[in-house]
């Protein structure tokens, strides 16, 4: 965020929101259907515009994301993501203003244009691959190392390949994977019963993914936290995390 201005404003409109779609979900849905996804959201760096997911009484395959402008005194709804997948949304992530992934199971990466308001990209994962994490990389104030060009900015994808942690970076000026980073390898599987699911919405909490100006940072469940320089990949270091 660009301040606490912006962090306020972010956290008012998300509690508002969710409050009113809990009394939707209430009136309207029935008790098989889990809430989990009302708390899911995301801003913009700059918190002028956020994500939230909102219910649907149609069908448990189609997921709608509304977009809202957000400003110091008012808020205002933009446009309505639409896709429809079987496998849960389980996060958001904006690249700059005018790109929004959506990770679905660990199967799907979605990328929306907002300024058309269309589905981009569509990115699965291969018969061995699991996407865990998304991230975009802001630099100060939230712009991308002071370069308003969203076409210019990365987005990286947190992959298991096997036993075997990737971090993919892709242009999103075409969606393309330019590089893969070695991640070390994956620990939080059979040993202590928390192997990935692609169809859990949970399987987005045994990983993470933080990209700054300098440096990647993987976190994965029983195997702590390893951290990368960004530019060329190399270890950097490693945090052990006690049970």
């Amino acid at each position: 965020y660009s301040g606490d201005n912006s962090r306020d404003r972010v956290r008012r409109l998300i509690v508002v929101l969710i409050h009113k779609s809990s009394l939707f979900w209430e009136k309207e849905m029935t008790s098989s259907v889990s809430a989990t996804h009302l708390l899911l959201s995301a801003s913009s760096p700059d918190g002028t515009v956020v994500a939230i997911v909102a219910p649907t009484v149609t069908s448990s395959t189609r997921h709608l994301i509304q977009i809202y402008q957000v400003s110091d005194t008012s808020s205002s709804l933009q446009l309505t993501l639409t896709h429809s997948s079987e496998l849960p949304l389980t996060q958001l992530v904006f690249v700059g203003t005018s790109t929004v992934l959506g990770l679905f199971g660990g199967q799907e990466v979605v990328v929306w244009d907002l300024n058309r308001g269309v589905l981009a990209a569509k990115i699965s994962a291969s018969e061995d691959q699991t996407f865990l994490s998304l991230a975009s990389i802001t630099g100060q104030d939230g712009q991308n190392n002071g370069d308003n060009d969203d076409t210019k900015r990365n987005y990286y994808i947190l992959t298991r390949h096997g036993p075997k942690l990737l971090v993919q970076e892709y242009q999103s000026s075409n969606n393309k994977l330019v590089r893969k980073i070695k991640s070390g390898k994956w620990d939080g599987g059979d040993d202590d019963g928390a192997d990935v699911d692609g169809n859990d919405v949970q399987s987005n909490l045994l990983a993470s993914l933080v990209v700054t100006a300098s440096r990647v940072v993987v976190r994965t469940k029983g195997h702590g936290i390893r951290i990368m320089d960004k530019d060329s990949g190399k270890k950097m270091g490693k945090i052990k995390i006690k049970a």
